[in-house]
C-alpha cells in the first residue's frame, strides 16, 4: 500500500534544513543576509499539570514511604530526577523546612 505524501515537509524537516543552511553561512563566513532564511515559529504549549485530586491519587496508590517522598519531590518542589537523586540528609533543614538543591551531577563524584 502507498502511502500518500503530503506536499508540505514536516516541522522536523524544515527546522533541520534551515539550521544546517545557517550553519553553512557561518562556516563559510558568509552573513546571514546573504540569502533570506525564514524564521522558524515556535510553538507555545503550556506544560501539562496535574490537578490536586490526581497527585493524592498518585500518593495513595504508592506503597512505599519512600515512593511517596520522591513523587512529592519531583512533583511539589519542581525537582528534576538526578536532583533528587542527589539529596542527602544535610542537604534537608528541618528547623527552616528549607531543601537546598545543589546543581551538578554530586553521585557520580560520590562514586
Amino acid at each position: 500500500m502507498l502511502q500518500k505524501r503530503s506536499k508540505t515537509p514536516s516541522q522536523t524537516y524544515f527546522k533541520h534544513t534551515v539550521y544546517g543552511l545557517r550553519f553553512l553561512l557561518k562556516t563559510e563566513g558568509l552573513p546571514y543576509s546573504y540569502f533570506h532564511l525564514p524564521e522558524i515559529k515556535r510553538e507555545k504549549k503550556l506544560p501539562v499539570v496535574l490537578s490536586k485530586a490526581e497527585v493524592w491519587s498518585m500518593l495513595k496508590h504508592c506503597p512505599l514511604l519512600k515512593h511517596r517522598i520522591l513523587i512529592g519531590l519531583l512533583y511539589g518542589c519542581g525537582l528534576r530526577c538526578l536532583e533528587v537523586r542527589s539529596i542527602r540528609l544535610a542537604d534537608l533543614d528541618f528547623d527552616r523546612k528549607n531543601l537546598k538543591v545543589v546543581q551538578g551531577n554530586r553521585y557520580a563524584e560520590s562514586r
